[in-house]
């Protein structure tokens, strides 16, 4: 959390930064790897023109905008929003698949002018709480024994 918040802060305290970086991003890179070979292993073919597609990168920006940027359950309501928005224009309309696109569309627009955030925030604040959080919270400001007047805090005053 520390290379992600400051990474001069990070070195400073003897962090080693571009380690960390590292296997931040290695772990990344075999998540994702370990996600396209579960999609390939379903449809039992591979092909350069379906790995680098570009729906791929708009189906992922869909699913990080309409659920929250910053979290991890955001992605994941995002998921599920996109499979039943995908499921009612094709299946329950009956409509073409590409109509689903323009459903995408049309969410994507609607939720980014009201709710830049995104839907996950929103059920947040409703549900209250943080299911997966990976947000620090600040410390407890603590009062001086004998004083009532006088605090002692952990983070500097701006």
């Amino acid at each position: 959390m520390t290379v992600r918040d400051n990474d001069l802060a990070a070195a400073s305290i003897g962090v080693d930064v571009w380690r960390c970086r590292f296997v931040a991003f290695v772990m990344a890179a075999a998540g994702c790897g370990l996600a396209g070979a579960v999609s390939f292993a379903a449809t039992l073919y591979a092909a350069p023109s379906l790995a680098f597609d570009p729906n791929w990168v708009v189906v992922m920006m869909f699913v990080v905008l309409i659920g929250g940027i910053g979290t991890l359950e955001g992605p994941i309501v995002g998921v599920v929003i996109y499979f039943a928005l995908r499921e009612l224009v094709t299946v329950v309309l009956n409509l073409s698949a590409g109509w689903y696109l323009v459903g995408l569309g049309l969410a994507a627009i609607g939720v980014m002018l009201f709710e830049p955030a995104g839907v996950w925030p929103l059920f947040r604040k409703r549900l209250g709480g943080d299911w997966l959080s990976v947000r620090r919270q600040p410390p407890a400001t603590q009062t001086v024994a004998g004083s009532s007047d006088l605090s002692v805090s952990a983070t500097p005053s701006a």
